[in-house]
């Protein structure tokens, strides 16, 4: 999953000091659940779309499938957010705040570091995260990540799904499955 999120590892906050980002992306399957979500999103946003399509004429537009697609991919933008842990309050045992604070007390009993360099570190991190997930860079390029993985998988379920539709059979275009 990782050559997928390549704008996450790309980013300098990344790596860190204390490697929270890292184990939590990696070690903790950060990626895999984001990837799942955006997947999740893809198919049952493509699901409910060809359904309607299937019962209305009126929904059978190329407009109304653009649109399905930019809320499809908005939906997967915010529940990537979500899907973190970011909301989360510190005491939580999964997500982001969590990884920061085991990875933090590794690091505090192999003592590899000064502690004042560790304590600077999560508190930055922290920091960030606590302003939101639009000025934290690795959340943010997680969620646009998301985003545009979204529109792709989107595509590609209109694309399996519109033959079985009755009325958006060429929507976006002509399919793989022609009835």
């Amino acid at each position: 999953m990782k050559f997928l999120y390549f704008l996450v590892t790309d980013c300098k906050a990344y790596a860190d000091k204390l490697d929270a980002f890292k184990y939590f992306f990696e070690k903790e399957g950060g990626f895999t659940a984001a990837f799942l979500v955006a997947l999740g999103v893809a198919f049952v946003f493509a699901l409910i779309y060809y359904l309607f399509c299937f019962r209305s004429f009126s929904w059978a537009k190329t407009g109304s499938w653009f649109c399905t697609l930019v809320v499809a991919a908005c939906v997967s933008f915010a529940a990537t957010g979500y899907a973190t842990g970011m909301s989360q309050k510190k005491t939580a045992k999964t997500g982001i705040r969590h990884a920061i604070e085991l990875k933090y007390q590794e690091k505090v009993e192999t003592q590899a570091m000064d502690i004042s360099e560790l304590d600077s570190a999560r508190a930055n991190i922290h920091k960030g995260l606590d302003k939101g997930m639009f000025t934290s860079p690795v959340i943010f390029r997680l969620c646009i990540t998301n985003f545009v993985l979204t529109l792709l998988l989107f595509y590609i379920f209109s694309i399996c799904f519109n033959g079985f539709s009755k009325h958006g059979v060429n929507i976006p275009h002509p399919g793989l499955y022609r009835p």
